[in-house]
């Protein structure tokens, strides 16, 4: 038996890509990485919202595997699309301790209907989209309020026979609309008019767990409660009837694991593993159709893990998914002292988490108060567990977790990726295409990725120097391309928006094109949700939510206060800092061109003539200067033609500045550094050269170091404090304490939840009623 744990790995990940550059670790070469996978935590403060309305949510980046805050990006995408994948909002956000808290204002404009939040990283992105996190949000429109889709009368009930296990026959439950969304309902299934076979009650996710025995093909028929039974649809999805399952029994100090129905005998691998890490593999041998053995307990953490097994040839033969997850265990409380209070008042919360053994003080909690609605995710849904995508996939109560737990499983793909090329497990790695399909990892900031191709061959071209130039900031990032033709440089420290000009550093012989690779994902995959449809809870509280917010919009219309932006960045001095040689060509008798001012008065400067063309080369006495390019700059954008530069008329030019050493910029060893100005920084009249490329980056906006909401009481009274939101508290890392809460001006049922996640990726959720009134 072999037992391994990779735990490890997330500790060596951090230290290279903390010592070493990005395009040194990951793209020097076409070998796969390691497979390190991130998922991302994201909340609303609700789900149902008016066209106009602010959307304020927050994010955190998860190892997947552990649940534990990643080091492996810095900066996350967030964007807001509609319901036919339209992109409506799109930024990228810098992580203050892999957390993120911002706003995102909806279209007034806007149709009702779904919309979606889609968050991601860089890293992600070497993954499917389906893997990125999707936040489902209903969008109405007070214009069009009486155009309500009506409720899809149309459902569908699914029956997954399980194997039977302990001499109990049961099966999962999931009763959907049409496009495929768990509803609550209540109802029965017949095989006849007179025998009803099995009732099922699903909440808010579709799924219950229920007792049935299947025997032989009924003819059934099913009866849900407020559908159409002419539109309503039974299906049972059941493995093949012989085709293996596992049978797991727990006890404290292990699993029992019988596997029935192997087709042959021979060896099998047994597997107990994650997305990206494994913790148990044995090989077997049997000469019958089924086999038999123990895995300690204590090899397996908690969360979410499956046992997969595997022929010789590493083909799946049959997969489970285990999880400890239990929701009587969920030991986080909140106290709200009486249950009605006057607006305008404050009240003193009690909250207390009870850590599950063996963790630390919690550091994932969250305390969210809002006037009350239905559109709570974290009422019905776990957002995720360790070893699960964060998507709001699974359902919180526990019959319906189990049912859902019992009929899931990894995708195939995630379960060979252990084996690529190996009879036994590694950890799974990730592929570096020839043609450049990678995106590294943002662990210093926002990174600019591209790839430079020889348009004769279509290859990329290897080891080019290529020089960027953020204007009207004299800062220069060099890079080198890998034997992909990749290139990658990161912007630590800049925020917003910048205006570039990439170029190359060094001249070079052939046609080669630079491409520059979007810093966002385009929309493939779109989860379809069909038209929106509301409760008539929904609808009372919407009607209610027009009115506040046509209040506030008159409250904040009398008290906006117009403040000027100011546009212009901060001129930096130039990234070489001072240069050995500055010359100001007006100090100097007037010449002919910018040749003559160079070989008659800039020392250490000199032109050659190559192929009818005039070259710039820095002369110097050190070993091996030659061996390197020159980075000659015109208004600090990189130039290889100097041709027309040459012959500027000497007017146009304020100076030339020469760096005569050796200068390491990134991967890049340029022999000296040339920069000439033009006296109205406008590259001397000239056009850009033709082989630069003039665009902008979106780097990363930056966040305050606070990631909580906390509203005291109004000042002023006449005023009323109408917002959702009074309290959102993160990063809670004490088991008890006392938080002041202030009630503001909505009347009505107020709700406050405590959520989130100890040391050990345990989910833990309590929740409190009080009500709002005026006297």
């Amino acid at each position: 038996m072999l037992k391994k744990a990779y735990t490890i790995l997330r500790y060596t990940i951090t230290v290279l890509l903390l010592t070493f550059p990005l395009s040194l670790l990951m793209s020097q070469t076409n070998k796969p990485v390691k497979a390190f996978r991130e998922t991302i935590w994201l909340q609303s403060n609700k789900n149902i919202y008016l066209a106009g309305e602010n959307i304020i949510f927050r994010a955190a980046l998860f190892e997947t595997d552990s649940y534990k805050p990643s080091v492996l990006s810095h900066d996350i995408r967030i964007e807001l699309l509609d319901e036919n994948g339209n992109i409506l909002y799109q930024n990228n956000y810098e992580l203050k301790n892999s957390q993120l808290l911002s706003v995102i204002k909806i279209p007034d404009n806007i149709e009702t209907g779904y919309c979606y939040l889609r968050a991601y990283t860089n890293w992600m992105r070497n993954y499917p989209d389906k893997d990125f996190t999707w936040l489902p949000l209903k969008i109405a429109n007070p214009v069009s309020f009486n155009a309500f889709h009506p409720t899809d009368k149309n459902a569908r009930v699914n029956i997954y026979p399980l194997p039977p296990e302990h001499d109990r026959n049961v099966s999962s439950i999931f009763v959907s609309d049409n496009k495929g969304n768990g509803i609550k309902a209540e109802g029965f299934v017949l095989s006849s008019p007179t025998d009803t076979v099995l009732k099922f009650s699903t909440d808010n996710t579709g799924w219950d767990l229920t007792e049935w025995r299947m025997t032989g093909s009924d003819n059934l028929k099913a009866f849900v409660e407020g559908f159409n039974p002419d539109k309503t649809e039974v299906g049972i999805i059941k493995e093949k009837q012989d085709e293996p399952y596992i049978i797991l029994e727990e006890n404290h100090d292990n699993f029992e694991i019988e596997i029935s129905g192997l087709k042959a005998s021979g060896y099998y691998k047994i597997l107990a593993h994650r997305t990206s890490n494994w913790f148990y593999f044995k090989r077997v041998h049997t000469i019958s159709n089924n086999v038999s053995f123990s895995i300690p307990r204590d090899s397996i953490p908690g969360g979410i893990v499956q046992f997969s097994l595997l022929d010789n040839k590493n083909n799946i033969i049959a997969s489970r998914l285990w999880s400890d997850y239990n929701e009587n265990e969920s030991l986080a409380n909140i106290e709200i002292p009486g249950k009605k209070h006057l607006i305008n008042t404050s009240i003193d919360l009690k909250y207390s988490i009870i850590p599950n053994p063996g963790s630390d003080d919690p550091d994932n909690i969250n305390i969210l108060e809002s006037a009350y609605n239905q559109g709570y995710l974290v009422n019905d849904y776990l957002p995720g567990l360790p070893g699960w995508n964060a998507n709001y996939e699974i359902p919180r109560k526990q019959r319906a977790f189990d049912a859902w737990l019992a009929v899931s499983h990894y995708d195939d793909n995630t379960i060979k990726a252990f084996f690529a090329g190996s009879q036994e497990p590694c950890i799974p790695e990730l592929e570096i295409y020839p043609d450049g399909d990678f995106h590294h990892p943002e662990t210093r900031g926002t990174v600019l990725e591209g790839k430079v191709t020889d348009t004769q061959s279509g290859k990329g071209a290897t080891m080019f120097s290529l020089a960027l130039t953020i204007l009207n900031d004299n800062s220069l990032y060099a890079m080198k391309t890998d034997i992909n033709g990749m290139f990658t440089t990161t912007f630590p420290s800049c925020y917003g928006s910048r205006d570039y000009i990439i170029n190359y550093a060094e001249k070079r012989d052939g046609n080669y094109m630079i491409n520059i690779y979007s810093q966002f994902e385009d929309v493939g995959y779109l989860p379809d949700k069909g038209p929106v449809s509301f409760t008539e809870e929904d609808l009372s509280y919407l009607k209610n939510q027009i009115v506040i917010y046509r209040l506030k919009k008159i409250y904040s219309d009398n008290e906006k206060q117009v403040r000027q932006q100011n546009d212009s960045l901060p001129v930096n001095a130039m990234f070489y800092g001072e240069p050995d040689v500055k010359i100001s060509v007006e100090d100097y008798i007037r010449l002919s061109n910018l040749r003559e001012v160079i070989f008659e008065v800039v020392p250490n400067l000199v032109t050659r003539s190559h192929d009818k063309h005039r070259t710039l080369n820095i002369v110097s006495d050190y070993l091996y200067h030659s061996s390197y390019p020159s980075l000659i700059l015109f208004d600090g954008i990189p130039v290889i033609e100097y041709d027309d530069i040459l012959n500027l008329p000497p007017e146009r030019i304020k100076s030339v500045e020469v760096v005569n050493k050796f200068y390491i910029h990134g991967n890049v060893i340029f022999s000296g550094i040339v920069n000439i100005e033009s006296k109205n920084k406008d590259f001397g009249g000239l056009d850009l050269p033709s082989t630069a490329i003039l665009t902008s980056i979106r780097i990363h906006e930056k966040q305050p170091d606070e990631h909580s909401i906390f509203k005291p009481a109004s000042v002023n009274h006449n005023i009323p404090d109408l917002d959702d939101n009074s309290l959102w508290i993160s990063g809670i890392d004490k088991a008890r304490g006392n938080i002041k809460l202030y009630t503001g001006s909505r009347t009505g049922l107020h709700r406050v939840l405590i959520y989130g996640y100890d040391a050990t990726g345990k989910w833990l959720y309590g929740s409190g009623d009080y009500s709002v009134a005026e006297y």
